[in-house]
């Protein structure tokens, strides 16, 4: 038999109405690896909004996103780990500029972390990235 590689997303593909994995998924997926195929994530989502479903899966195929801005083999050090970053002065410059552009607020993330510039529930919903609450803290390095 040969062994295929399957890219699959999560939104809409892997996860239910409810952003859950059913059994039968979570079943199916296994029963594909241990048949020798690679099951490999490929999402928008950042990794930590992806990692549980990895971990569910029990995968050990490496796992790509951001749109493919990071494949990454996750809590391995892996030679062919992709990570597109872009210089924090981009990210400055949109910050100075959220009036002139009218943003209601400006995001920015990093593998586990991100930034918001208006981290308020009326602004921006929180479980938009994933967590229940924003908790503010202030990152001197970025300034």
């Amino acid at each position: 038999m040969t062994k295929k590689m399957i890219a699959v997303d999560l939104d809409g593909t892997l996860l239910n109405s409810e952003s859950k994995l059913s059994d039968f998924t979570i079943e199916t997926i296994k029963k594909i690896s241990k048949k020798g195929h690679q099951v490999v994530i490929a999402t928008g989502r950042p990794y930590r909004m992806a990692k549980d479903f990895y971990d569910q899966l029990e995968l050990e195929t490496p796992m790509i996103n951001f749109n493919g801005s990071l494949t990454h083999l996750p809590g391995k050090t892996w030679k062919h780990e992709k990570c597109l970053t872009v210089d924090k002065k981009y990210l400055l410059d949109i910050v100075k500029r959220k009036e002139e552009i009218e943003a209601d607020f400006i995001a920015g993330e990093y593998r586990k972390k991100f930034y918001i510039t208006a981290p308020d529930k009326e602004i921006a919903n929180p479980k938009l990235f994933g967590v229940e609450t924003f908790s503010l803290k202030i990152n001197s390095s970025l300034i």
